[in-house]
């Protein structure tokens, strides 16, 4: 077998096994890990739920929060806030002002939260929930995968 052809055999085996074009879950076979690509969101809206990698938009990123729905990490797009920085004055899916919820009240520094009464007035993958030392309900990210 010529060089040439050795490299066009060796070519087409690899096409055949998925390298020329990319492997699925599955195709290279149960001892070989292959990683599954799952697409970022190319634009969330603000105070909605976010994974790792979408793009925000309204002036917000896709930061990991405080409070979550369920005491899982979660992200949300949000953006930081303090006594000095205010969030806000009204909400994107709901007609109360955002809110700036924090954790450590001796620095006054937290994330911008949707204030609602219920899940209607919440964006897309977050919930009305009240958390210990809130004086209100927060539209707050689930945890739940993409």
């Amino acid at each position: 077998m010529t060089r040439h052809a050795a490299l066009l055999s060796f070519a087409l085996a690899l096409s055949a096994c998925g390298a020329a074009t990319g492997l699925r879950e599955g195709d290279a076979g149960p001892d070989v890990p292959v990683v599954v690509d799952r697409p970022a969101n190319p634009a969330v809206g603000p105070w909605e739920r976010c994974f790792e990698g979408d793009s925000c938009t309204g002036g917000t990123t896709c930061q990991l929060t405080t409070y979550t729905a369920d005491s899982n990490p979660a992200r949300l797009c949000t953006r930081a806030c303090s006594r000095a920085t205010a969030c806000p004055a009204m909400g994107t899916h709901s007609t109360f002002p955002v809110g700036c919820a924090t954790a450590t009240p001796d620095t006054g520094e937290g994330q911008c939260y949707e204030v609602c009464e219920t899940d209607a007035n919440c964006g897309p993958g977050t919930r009305c929930l009240a958390r210990a030392g809130l004086p209100v309900q927060l539209c707050l990210p689930l945890s739940s995968a993409r």
